[in-house]
């Protein structure tokens, strides 16, 4: 038996991927791409079992990098004065961290052949259109 994604991993995909456990009775394709990404002798689609593998990777950056961005909170402010004490502050050190954390989460996009339904980095609302004529989440081409 190969690698699978356990139910707490899979709740970590979509947290980071911005969908809630409504969708899985909204639109079944990030749930089915999470099965099937599994082994044939799994019950999956693939060969072997690299996609999941390389899932379970990306939540542990993420996880890491989570860590890191908590752990910067309390200094949010400049750290000292002047031109030659120059630090990077809290603020640009969680900025680079999230753009790690959106490459990592593209990562998992990939493998599963998944557009995210928002950036949970960032404050913005959904862009899902619920059949309104917009971007439809699935349409990576895949």
């Amino acid at each position: 038996m190969g690698a699978t994604l356990t139910d707490p991993q899979k709740t970590d995909v979509r947290r980071w991927l911005g969908f809630s456990r409504i969708y899985a009775q909204l639109d079944p394709a990030l749930e089915n791409a999470m099965n099937a990404i599994r082994e044939i002798s799994d019950g999956g689609t693939q060969e072997d079992d690299s996609a999941v593998i390389l899932v379970q990777g990306a939540l542990t950056s993420l996880a890491t990098i989570e860590t890191k961005m908590t752990n910067l909170y309390d200094q949010y402010a400049i750290n000292e004065a002047g031109i030659e004490n120059v630090k990077m502050d809290a603020l640009r050190a969680t900025y680079g961290l999230k753009m790690e954390a959106r490459r990592v989460i593209g990562k998992i996009e990939d493998a599963l052949c998944i557009n995210k339904q928002r950036d949970v980095l960032s404050p913005t609302s959904s862009n899902y259109d619920f059949g309104n004529g917009g971007k439809s989440l699935f349409d990576k081409g895949c």
